[in-house]
């Protein structure tokens, strides 16, 4: 016998000629590389291939029975003992293809106070960690592992099929002496999702921002209830205390089918709201209190109020932002490239009357938002007193010279 693919070869002639047998059926279907092949003393078949399944045969490769162990899913190496054959099977790999989660507390000279690891038996990577006031972490990853350890959860089975590679995030709250969970849950649909951001409240509810492509992923309360593009549409999903529930879930994009949107960035009020930032292709974009009317270079930026009920704000935007600080008096902080600014919603500064309030200015032909304008370019202002007191107007074009 030796490995064909997926399948096995035999030859009654010393190798001279062959026969390919059929495959097991309980193979994966995806497996690429020749399987590893083992015989015990008393003619059965083992062999396992690249994506993990163990399988044996006592008549000669005409049936199979699988087993799927606690190896990964790149094992190709397959080795019997001698003494006892039937019972005790190494599986390895001739790559370290499995990646786990990790949650460590530093001390501040940089020393560990204690690290755990954090996963299943296939892929698990942390993405976004958070502390409550309590000193309680919160982290947030991706993993394909079925076998992730769920406790308390919200969602305790994978949606998703790990034998398509896809993933789905995983929501975990620590002691904060990291001995062990609060609760640890799975949140996905069939297909994958990738989180970008996790955040904690003084009361202990969790908070996680990234985006998906399944058009099962959980939704409660939702602000949107389906998602525009299968490719991808952005989400953000409330979790209370316990982890045994979801507070609230939505999708978070264009209203359009065909809009592609993610969540990259997400930072709490004091009073619970959630700002987020992100991408997006729709033209279809729920506005409120716009500061860009129009999508110009695939962004946007929005809050969703403490209740998750409604949007406080949300606007196109044309800078990449990079950090985003909610501040008193429902403000906002920005960075971007190139500057650092405040989004206000206060009052307006007093003028005196008749003196312009010039609050942005966008190149007029590209709607880039700049703090400086170069001689020639024509660039629309928003502000106030910027007509004459006859023809009072919100916005006036001018061209700067």
């Amino acid at each position: 016998y030796a490995p064909a693919g997926a399948g096995l070869a035999r030859s009654t002639a010393a190798g001279q000629t062959r026969t390919n047998l059929t495959p097991s059926p309980l193979a994966s279907p995806l497996a690429v590389w020749p399987c590893s092949l083992a015989i015990d003393a008393a003619g059965a078949l083992y062999q396992v291939h690249d994506y993990g399944t163990l399988l044996r045969s006592t008549d000669g490769g005409a049936t199979w029975t699988a087993t799927h162990g606690p190896w990964v899913s790149s094992s190709r190496i397959l080795a019997l003992d001698p003494f006892n054959p039937s019972s005790t099977i190494y599986v390895g790999s001739v790559s370290p293809a499995v990646e786990h989660a990790f949650v460590a507390k530093l001390d501040a000279g940089g020393a560990y106070v204690w690290a755990t690891l954090l996963g299943g038996s296939q892929v698990d990577s942390a993405q976004a960690i958070a502390v409550d006031p309590a000193g309680n972490p919160y982290v947030a990853g991706i993993t394909s592992s079925p076998d992730f350890p769920t406790v308390n959860a919200f969602q305790p089975v994978m949606a998703v099929n790990p034998s398509l590679s896809t993933y789905d995030v995983f929501v975990a709250r620590l002691t904060a002496d990291g001995s062990k969970l609060v609760y640890s849950s799975f949140l996905g649909g069939s297909l994958n999702e990738t989180v970008t951001a996790i955040a904690a409240d003084a009361t202990g509810n969790a908070y996680v921002a990234g985006y998906t492509s399944s058009a099962d992923f959980p939704t409660v309360s939702p602000l949107q209830a389906a998602q525009g593009h299968p490719l991808s549409t952005g989400f953000v999903s409330k979790i209370n205390p316990s982890g045994g529930a979801l507070v609230y879930s939505t999708y978070l994009g264009g209203t359009d089918r065909y809009s592609v949107s993610a969540v990259s960035l997400m930072a709490l009020t004091p009073q619970g709201g959630v700002w987020v930032a992100g991408t997006t292709s729709s033209v279809a974009l729920p506005l409120v209190g716009a500061i860009q009317p129009s999508n110009v270079d695939g962004r946007f930026l929005a809050e969703i109020d403490p209740s998750g009920a409604k949007r406080g704000f949300s606007t196109y935007i044309d800078p990449l932002i990079w950090a985003i600080v909610p501040v008193s008096g429902g403000n906002l902080w920005m960075a971007a490239p190139g500057f650092t600014g405040t989004l206000s919603f206060g009052p307006l500064p007093t003028t005196p009357p008749g003196v312009p309030l010039i609050l942005s200015a966008y190149n007029t032909a590209s709607f880039d938002l700049s703090d400086t304008v170069a001689p020639g370019e024509t660039v629309t202002i928003f502000g106030e007193e910027l007509a004459p007191a006859a023809q009072p107007a919100a916005a006036d074009r001018k061209s700067v010279v």
